[in-house]
């Protein structure tokens, strides 16, 4: 009977003992999590500010969401809910600072040649810069901006761009201005393919090869046969042609002015206009890529509009002539320009007579 009870009291300390080694280890459990779910945030935070690395902070900040709130619905002590919920903060900002950074650092910091231009002519740092420009001219290792402006590249940053192609570029040494050209290296960080050569798509007919004939100001155009003129509802119609598209307009207009398009102030003024007008129930206008035309005195941009808060884009070039300045204004529905439209337009521009000021 003694050993019997002796027996039972060996037996009951074992089944203590194991409980408590249970307890300890469920306790270390929580520990464990709430540490795991505080590492994460921590971990996908810190990742969130490194632009090499920042791509690993989205699936560990999604699993530092997700993980604390499954145990937050569970029975916990107060101070463990505080630290699954500063965990969840954390991995909840990390994706947001790394969306964040992310767009800002995909946006380029100069998108106009003449902006870019001046800062280096200011001996402004661009070093580390980001540089977005229609490609003027092109060698193996080399890609223009402009006659003053000039990137030396890889070889397979080079490849396969064209003239016309719009790139990023991001500086990586001080520009050397050498005889009134700036050169500098740089890296490639996108480019859009020039498709000027597809300028209708396989189901819509064109009558490109047909062209009309159009004067203003003493300056000659022509266009594809199926833009269609219109009647100008213009106070001074002699200084307008409109022509409606298929899928948009082109409107050639003639500004009679001492001033030219390459004077910053005024060319500054010049779209401050287009972006504040409401006429023909216009707004939102934007233009972008400002470059300077390297065989024309001219500026063209790339355009985005609403008109009766339908959207439209397109391209807008300016062309300083005899008594004034020319702009001639493309903008089609949606993504059409580019894919049905912007060969044609080239075409027209390519066509273009006028007499140069004299002044």
């Amino acid at each position: 009977m003694f050993i019997h009870f002796l027996y039972n009291i060996k037996r009951f300390k074992k089944i203590k003992a194991e409980l408590e080694i249970a307890q300890g280890e469920n306790i270390m459990k929580k520990i464990n999590i709430e540490n795991l779910c505080l590492t994460l945030g921590i971990l996908s935070l810190i990742l969130s500010f490194f632009n090499g690395i920042r791509a690993l902070s989205l699936p560990i900040g999604i699993i530092g969401t997700i993980l604390p709130l499954i145990f937050i619905i569970k029975k916990s002590r107060k101070y463990q809910k505080i630290i699954l919920i500063i965990s969840v903060i954390m991995s909840l900002g990390s994706i947001i600072i790394a969306y964040g950074l992310t767009y800002m650092n995909s946006s380029p910091d100069y998108t106009s040649v003449s902006v870019f231009k001046k800062d280096l002519d200011d001996d402004k740092n661009v070093v580390g810069k980001t540089f977005e420009f229609k490609v003027t001219d092109r060698t193996e290792t080399s890609i223009n901006a402009d006659d003053e402006i000039s990137f030396f590249t890889s070889k397979t940053d080079a490849e396969g761009i064209k003239k016309g192609d719009i790139v990023t570029i991001k500086v990586k040494r001080k520009p050397t201005n050498i005889l009134g050209v700036y050169i500098m290296s740089g890296n490639v960080q996108s480019k859009k393919s020039n498709i000027k050569q597809h300028s209708k798509s396989n189901n819509e007919p064109s009558n490109s090869n047909t062209k009309k004939i159009y004067n203003l100001h003493n300056t000659t155009f022509s266009t594809p046969s199926n833009w269609v003129k219109q009647l100008t509802n213009s106070n001074n119609p002699d200084n307008t042609i409109n022509f409606t598209l298929q899928d948009g307009y082109l409107n050639v207009h003639y500004f009679e002015t001492n001033e030219s398009i390459f004077n910053n102030e005024y060319r500054n003024s010049f779209l401050s206009s287009l972006k504040n007008t409401t006429s023909n129930n216009m707004s939102d206008f934007t233009a972008t890529n400002e470059t300077e035309g390297s065989s024309s005195e001219s500026y063209a941009w790339y355009i985005s509009l609403k008109q009766n808060e339908e959207k439209y884009n397109g391209e807008m070039v300016v062309l300083d002539v005899d008594g004034g300045i020319i702009s001639f204004t493309i903008y089609v529905s949606g993504d059409k320009f580019s894919k049905n439209y912007e060969g044609d337009f080239n075409n027209l521009l390519d066509s273009i007579k006028y007499t140069k000021r004299t002044n």
